[in-house]
């Protein structure tokens, strides 16, 4: 999981697609070192598995706050509208 410090750089979150089991990917924290965004690295494995599901569960430590659980539907998401740069 995440490091309990401040940064989330180098880190590790879980991801559940609909019902399967969750899986690990991995994360690093924004250049400007802020705590409030984190990006799952490997989006080519992230989008075969979220085109495939309606709904997208990740899971990230939070300093001081646990491991809460973000829930997404992604029944309506269209990759061509975004494109990582």
């Amino acid at each position: 999981m995440c490091p309990a410090a401040v940064s989330y750089e180098d880190c590790a979150v879980l991801v559940r697609f609909d019902e399967q089991d969750a899986q690990t990917y991995s994360a690093s924290g924004p250049s400007d070192n802020s705590t409030d965004v984190i990006f799952l690295n490997d989006y080519s494995r992230f989008l075969r598995n979220m085109q495939q599901a309606q709904t997208v569960r990740i899971s990230a430590e939070i300093y001081q706050e646990g491991s809460p659980v973000f829930e997404f539907d992604v029944r309506d998401f269209d990759p061509t509208k975004y494109q990582p740069q």
